[in-house]
């Protein structure tokens, strides 16, 4: 059985295996399959479907390659030492096609491997004013005095936060918060909280 160590394929070809493996395994590429690449890449091998379970092999034992490399954020020097020397492949022309489409989709990879991690939104700034007025129910309000004069009662300061975030799929968001003087002392305390568990770990 045909394994990567001993796989036999010209540049060109590695080239185009190894960008389709990436394809389908960092983008969800799913028109790169096995029987796809089979038919394109290794039309040596024997028919049948013994041979497409030989291609599906070879493609998920490069997969776990190029998420290895990935995790790794490797370059192209890490990558195709880790070829050579762990994987044991003897094919320079192999490695060559391997190490090329590397050196085209390895930053791709890594964020996509990030990616796949990052569950909640990320934070990507924070702006803010503060303001003497707030929304009408903060405005400023005017009372009789005892003595028939009127006042004018003042809304205390607030702080407009915008908080910018980007969804796990890229998409932006804003959110706009309203926050009194003592709201904005608990945030604070809370941050230096989070700071100091933070420099625990550090």
């Amino acid at each position: 059985m045909t394994s990567l160590a001993t796989l036999n394929l010209n540049v060109k070809s590695s080239y185009a295996f190894a960008n389709g493996v990436f394809k389908r395994t960092f983008q969800n590429d799913a028109t790169i399959t096995p029987e796809f690449l089979h038919e394109h890449l290794f039309a040596e091998l024997k028919q049948g479907q013994e041979a497409v379970q030989e291609v599906a092999q070879l493609m998920d034992d490069l997969a776990k390659v190029q998420r290895h490399a990935a995790s790794q954020a490797w370059g192209v020097a890490e990558y195709q030492e880790y070829l050579a020397n762990t994987v044991g492949i003897a094919n320079e022309e192999v490695i060559a096609g391997f190490v090329r489409a590397w050196k085209a989709d390895h930053a791709n990879a890594h964020d996509a491997l990030v990616s796949e991690t990052v569950w909640n939104s990320t934070y990507k700034g924070i702006s803010w004013r503060v303001d003497l007025l707030s929304s009408g129910k903060n405005a400023p309000q005017t009372q009789v005095s005892p003595d028939g004069g009127s006042q004018t009662q003042q809304s205390e300061p607030v702080a407009l936060v915008q908080l910018q975030s980007t969804t796990p799929n890229g998409e932006p968001q804003s959110t706009l918060i309203e926050l009194s003087t003592a709201d904005v002392a608990n945030i604070v305390s809370q941050l230096n909280k989070i700071q100091a568990a933070l420099d625990r770990h550090v």
